[in-house]
């Protein structure tokens, strides 16, 4: 006979193995806390011709993390612009002003949470807030597999990146608007989306959205398209070239003149021996000016094409 189980029992089955779930993929981890208030230093700020910028071009905002808790990862709403390690237990984090909050990760500690707004914290260009966090012993935090894998683990990618043809293969690289390096390049980056842009003279300019995936190495080739662009002018060989061509023209009516002039001579000479040299100075002379001539309308034109194309 076959044994039927009464519904109230199913749910009560249900209930426990619910709860055994939990208890196995969950794991009690000591918390992370802000001690004291956060400070708007006044002694400090970031220089007006700061390179970092946000991806707007505004000036970035500050963030000074100062906590003796090793190995803290940050990430944020809007992407951290830069970050500096200035000492063991401070972290120098440049933002956009329009930030909102930044998540601090560290392994073996339920990660942390700031929220601005919360904190009566108002990010500005320039300015810097310090923020000092430290373990909160009084404090456990219940995770899940998957959290307590964010808050122990690097949430870090590495991104490479190549650039072609050959003649580019060393164009200038910007994530987010900001100027990394020249290609080829390998860098480290927090997971997250950025804008990838390579530029290079001679070419246009290429853009691409990627995607950093924790621990996860992203390659990312870049083909770049040449842009023909127009020579810097030379106006000093224009120059050279137009005062030949005026020379050439001043010599063309030299011969010309000299040949007419021996020519009439020759015309109106009644005496042979004379008639005889008149004539060879004619042809000389004539030789001369269809040289002259023919040398000045080649250096017209080259002046001509300069000064039209250059």
């Amino acid at each position: 006979m076959k044994k039927v189980i009464p519904f109230y029992g199913k749910k009560t089955l249900i209930v426990i193995l619910l709860i055994l779930n939990f208890s196995l993929n969950s794991q009690t981890l000591p918390g992370i806390q802000i001690t004291g208030n956060p400070t708007l230093l006044t002694s400090e700020s970031i220089p007006p011709n700061s390179e970092y910028r946000d991806k707007n071009g505004e000036a970035a905002a500050g963030l000074l993390i100062v906590s003796d808790l090793p190995g803290l990862n940050f990430e944020s709403s809007s992407g951290i612009i830069k970050i500096e390690i200035r000492e063991s237990s401070e972290y120098f984090l440049y933002l956009s002003p329009s930030e909102l909050f930044v998540n601090i990760s560290c392994e073996g500690y339920a990660p942390l949470k700031l929220e601005f707004s919360g904190l009566g914290i108002k990010p500005e260009s320039q300015k810097i807030w310090e923020i000092r966090i430290s373990e909160d012993a009084g404090k456990d935090t219940v995770i899940s597999t998957e959290d307590e894998l964010l808050g122990k683990s690097d949430i870090r990618g590495k991104l490479i990146i190549t650039v072609t043809p050959g003649e580019a293969s060393d164009g200038d690289v910007y994530i987010n608007d900001r100027l990394e390096g020249k290609a080829p390049l390998s860098i480290t980056l927090l997971q997250g989306s950025y804008k990838l842009k390579v530029r290079k003279e001679g070419y246009f300019d290429n853009f691409r959205e990627i995607r950093i995936i924790k621990k996860e190495e992203t390659k990312v080739n870049m083909e770049m398209i040449p842009l023909i662009v127009k020579r810097e002018s030379n106006r000093t060989w224009n120059w050279v070239i137009s005062g030949l061509a005026v020379l050439g023209s001043a010599a063309s009516v030299y011969y010309y003149t000299e040949t007419k002039s021996n020519y009439d001579n020759y015309q109106n000479n009644t005496i042979c021996i004379e008639c005889e040299e008149l004539k060879n100075k004619t042809e000389e002379s004539e030789k001369r000016y269809n040289i002259s001539l023919s040398v000045n309308a080649a250096t017209l034109i080259t002046s001509l094409m300069l000064w039209i194309f250059n």
